[in-house]
């Protein structure tokens, strides 16, 4: 989605092109926002299918559906993991090895052409195991691919992933961007997450959560964080959509001072555009003026309301 002046173009990512031709009047052929201007505010624009091919592999089930009804992908992440081990690295630790292979397997496709170019090196050597060990000097893209091949070593992977790309920034060897949904996950006081005595744990026994949490710390330059904070990523703050709220103190601290940015609910013009995408998707059918202006007061125009309002319509 891109913001201008407080409005905003409204993006979908299609498993296919949408042509050129016969285009409704909610959509724009420009895929390339840098091209967009005021005419296009308000209106639906498509990523190119050649992005979002390289991205399918690391989609939940949900959005899995919402692309064969929609042609459309959006990524999120670090809810409702089953897959937990025992950190063999870090005592006391939780992995997610089949979530953390997934993610490193998405930061390949997504920074395959820049891994190349760039030909980024370790700064040291990491000991996985008595007879596994990245020798400093090796290239970023066999570290990746050394975490991809042994999950068991996935989350210690991402950790010095990270912490490779933030001193690779850091030395003007290349610019970092870092981009979280639902980063209050990280600072909540409970997870999805359970022990081996099935109880919920905290994100600070979560391996990956320091990693993420020392992402977006002030030790290193040459880059920017983009982070969101969702009520749906926290299991104990659902009450207010405030960051001061939503990140508590901790969270709220570790980040200050950042620019806020409100993403507001839709306008009317962005909800009447909405409905019309979701008609020509054939997500809902038959709608009368009436029907749309009852969608229109049940979700004050929230996005993710008035998704689950028109669920049952399909």
């Amino acid at each position: 989605m891109g913001l201008r002046n407080g409005q905003r173009t409204i993006i979908t990512a299609a498993t296919k092109d949408v042509p050129d031709i016969s285009i409704p009047w909610f959509r724009i052929s420009e895929s390339n926002p840098a091209e967009h201007d005021e005419s296009c505010l308000t209106r639906i624009h498509t990523v190119p299918s050649d992005i979002t091919e390289s991205l399918m592999s690391n989609m939940t089930l949900e959005l899995r559906k919402q692309t064969k009804v929609f042609k459309e992908f959006v990524q999120t992440w670090f809810r409702y993991s089953r897959d937990t081990i025992a950190s063999p690295l870090e005592p006391d630790k939780i992995d997610l090895p089949e979530s953390a292979t997934k993610w490193l397997k998405y930061i390949k496709e997504m920074n395959k052409v820049a891994l190349l170019q760039l030909d980024l090196k370790t700064t040291k050597e990491y000991t996985w195991s008595q007879r596994e060990i990245t020798k400093s000097g090796d290239s970023l893209s066999n570290l990746i691919e050394f975490g991809i091949q042994r999950n068991k070593f996935a989350c210690s992977v991402i950790n010095a992933l990270v912490d490779e790309l933030k001193m690779a920034s850091t030395a003007g060897k290349c610019r970092t961007l870092i981009i979280i949904d639902g980063f209050n996950a990280f600072t909540s006081s409970i997870t999805h997450i359970k022990d081996e005595n099935h109880t919920y744990v905290p994100p600070e026994r979560i391996s990956i959560t320091s990693t993420f949490l020392s992402s977006v710390d002030y030790n290193w330059c040459n880059g920017a964080a983009i982070l969101t904070v969702d009520k749906r990523a926290n299991k104990d703050r659902k009450d207010s959509d405030y960051p001061t709220y939503l990140l508590g103190k901790k969270g709220f601290e570790l980040l200050d001072p950042f620019l806020p940015i409100c993403v507001e609910n839709y306008s009317l013009d962005e909800f009447k555009t909405i409905l019309e995408y979701y008609k020509d998707r054939k997500w809902i059918k038959n709608i009368s003026d009436k029907g749309q202006r009852e969608l229109e007061l049940l979700s004050n125009k929230n996005p993710h309301q008035l998704w689950t309002l028109c669920k049952p319509l399909y």
